[in-house]
């Protein structure tokens, strides 16, 4: 029995090192791939723009590590930039230049005078007290440990600014296992997010801040795991494009890190580039979420999470459903936002991502109301609610008859915003001066009452029986119209040529659909569950409306009840457009940071109120930061499940405790 235990012990130990060397020489093919396209086949833009090294510290990076110190083109552009102030993209990739590859010739000679650049700047923009959006000040302060590290030595408060950088990236690190992220999921942001914190972990010297690091990019790692949906980033986003991301950093760094079938296109553009530094990292996601990134053997797992606003201070701020099968996600959020200003501009409400067999890239569908004129399911809508059980999206449009004099009086008091804003900015960094209309509205307002769901251009919609139905091949939608019978669809001139389904309704009247997913795998043809749909109807009813209030009837018999959320009131994201102190912020907080105080009372509401088979579902109340069967963070513990293991990180002490 003894032996048997050791033979058996020694089986699972070889299977598991077999395994992660499989993964790491697929790592390390993907990792080439990048390199290769960046140093070669990628020409950056002309450097006359305001942030050129955005996109040449990439190409310099891919350089040195394709051809070595010496080579001419990296050393080139090395000396090119030596003169700039750096800020953001220049911080954060000069960093991962001076500590990877600091023996470059032209980095030995202009080494000290890019550090006195870094320790001379003053504004808004420095590497100590930065502001900005969060992926700003993650990519400057991460960077300021680093130059501090570097300038030991060389230049005066070189180990003050270390302490002070290493005591913020722990305060940060401590809040992002508190609340979340406020820049969450998004397909074009994480990566800026979280690439300095790669640099810290390769290059850090304490220990302590080290694995700070290391627990921050073991967050990422888990979220991107969560939402990376067969090629595509799949859910709502605090900033993200809707539809059309399948070449954006994001994905292209999920696919770096988790692999799966098939690769995205892997073409020379600036989003690839910006992977350069995932490449080059010695940091790897925990094993434990592969299986979670590729959706393999996980079926009918339904998520409720949280995020907190956007400078991480009051968690549980924003409330996601996020709910997985083999063959596709649907995910939401829900929001106590306004939806009147440029800092939601990029949220997307939801995102359903079906995985194609017949096509490369998986199908995306989104959908909103139309308030503004965009059609790409991104922008907080100020009149669009929602709500998501599992398979089932509830989007409800109500705009009122006011809504032109209530954008009137949003726009007026925007103008006070941006007044206080700037008083108060400039005493903080009074050089600044040519910062100016910082607080902006959302233009291309069309006041309509309308709601919409945009598919590929390939997408037939049939109407049958009142419902409209799409077929994916495998996945298939039953979509029921809150305002008409009938909705109306057309192909208008927009992105990529998309088909757009639209309900309306008269002014203070509710418009929107009903939308529920149903596979192959569980009706058996697209017309049993097109057959499914009807007899339910004929049954017992599907859908009822009665005073702002739906009732849906699922095929699951799950009884979904939404209340349009009529009373309340709203804010907008602060980003970093608040205002109340004079005082350089090391963790920047609200409060301090203030914004104006808006509405309250009827119509100002922003959140449905809804219940599942009688259980409310409280958006009101706290929710964890993931709640789920695959992957949970609570009390600043994150597990990660699979089939074989938990990969377990303890933040509920002053330092991260790994398994």
């Amino acid at each position: 029995m003894k032996k048997e235990f050791l033979l058996l012990s020694f089986l699972l130990i070889t299977v598991g090192l077999f395994a992660q060397d499989r993964y790491e020489e697929g790592f390390i093919a993907r990792a080439r791939k990048i390199i290769e396209i960046t140093a070669d086949e990628y020409y950056p833009p002309s450097i006359n723009i305001s942030d050129p090294e955005k996109y040449y510290w990439p190409k310099v990076l891919a350089r040195l590590s394709r051809y070595g110190t010496n080579d001419s083109m990296a050393n080139y552009y090395i000396d090119l930039f030596k003169t700039r102030s750096p800020f953001h993209f220049t911080l954060v990739g000069m960093a991962r230049i001076m500590c990877q590859f600091g023996f470059t010739p032209k980095m030995l000679e202009t080494k000290k005078r890019y550090l006195q650049e870094v320790f001379d700047r003053d504004d808004s923009y420095n590497a100590w007290t930065a502001e900005g959006t969060e992926n700003h000040i993650n990519m400057s302060r991460t960077s300021g440990y680093l130059y501090a590290l570097q300038a030991k030595g060389m230049l005066a408060d070189a180990e003050k600014r270390q302490q002070q950088m290493a005591n913020w990236m722990k305060m940060w690190a401590k809040k992002l296992y508190r609340a979340g992220n406020g820049e969450w999921n998004s397909d074009i942001y994480e990566v800026y997010n979280l690439i300095g914190w790669l640099n810290v972990y390769d290059f850090a010297t304490d220990y302590d801040v080290k694995i700070t690091a290391k627990a921050v990019l073991d967050y990422y790692a888990a979220s991107l795991a969560l939402h990376y949906s067969f090629g595509l980033l799949g859910g709502s986003q605090m900033r993200g494009t809707g539809i059309g991301s399948e070449q954006s950093a994001t994905v292209y760094l999920c696919w770096l890190w988790f692999g799966g079938e098939g690769n995205p296109a892997l073409v020379p553009n600036s989003s690839i580039i910006q992977v350069v530094h995932a490449a080059l990292s010695t940091y790897r996601p925990p094993k434990a979420t592969l299986e979670l990134a590729l959706k393999r053997n996980i079926t009918d797992a339904f998520y409720q999470n949280s995020k907190p606003d956007y400078l991480m201070q009051r968690p549980s701020f924003i409330k996601q459903a996020f709910y997985i099968q083999p063959e596709y996600t649907l995910g939401s959020c829900f929001d106590p936002y306004g939806g009147w200003t440029g800092a939601s501009y990029q949220m997307v409400p939801w995102k359903l991502v079906v995985k194609r067999d017949d096509q490369f890239y998986p199908d995306d569908v989104v959908g909103n109301g139309r308030f503004y004129d965009e059609w790409a399911g991104r922008i907080r809508n100020p009149y669009t609610q929602l709500a998501q059980y599992k398979n089932v999206l509830v989007q409800m449009t109500k705009t009122p008859s006011n809504a032109k004099d209530v954008y009137k009086a949003v726009s007026e008091k925007c103008l006070v915003w941006n007044g206080l804003w700037a008083r108060d900015f400039f005493a903080r960094y009074p050089t600044e001066t040519y910062k100016k209309d910082i607080v902006r509205v959302n233009t291309g307002a069309i006041f309509e009452n309308k709601s919409y769901i945009t598919f590929p251009p390939d997408i037939l919609i049939e109407y049958v029986g009142g419902t409209h139905f799409v077929s994916f091949g495998k996945v298939f939608l039953a979509i029921h119209s809150i305002g008409q019978k009938k909705a109306r669809t057309h192909l208008p001139k927009v992105r990529n040529q998309r088909i757009i389904l639209i309900d309306s309704a008269n002014y203070d009247q509710m418009c929107g659909f009903v939308m529920e997913v149903g596979t192959l795998r569980e009706y058996g043809s697209y017309e049993s569950f097109k057959n499914a749909i009807q007899l339910k109807k004929g049954y017992n009813g599907l859908l009822a409306q009665k005073e702002g209030k739906i009732t849906y009837k699922s095929l699951r018999d799950d009884i979904i009840e939404v209340q349009f959320g009529e009373e309340g009131t709203f804010e907008e994201p602060i980003v970093d457009w608040g205002y109340g102190t004079t005082e350089r912020q090391i963790l920047i907080e609200s409060p301090p940071f203030l914004q104006p105080e808006w509405q309250k009372g009827k119509g100002h509401g922003r959140q449905a109120i809804w219940s599942v088979n009688g259980q409310p579902m409280h958006p009101g109340e706290p929710w964890e930061i993931y709640n789920g069967p695959q992957l949970s963070l609570k009390n600043s513990i994150l597990e990660i499940r699979s089939s074989t293991e938990v990969y377990r990180v303890d933040f509920s002490g002053e330092k991260p405790k790994f398994p």
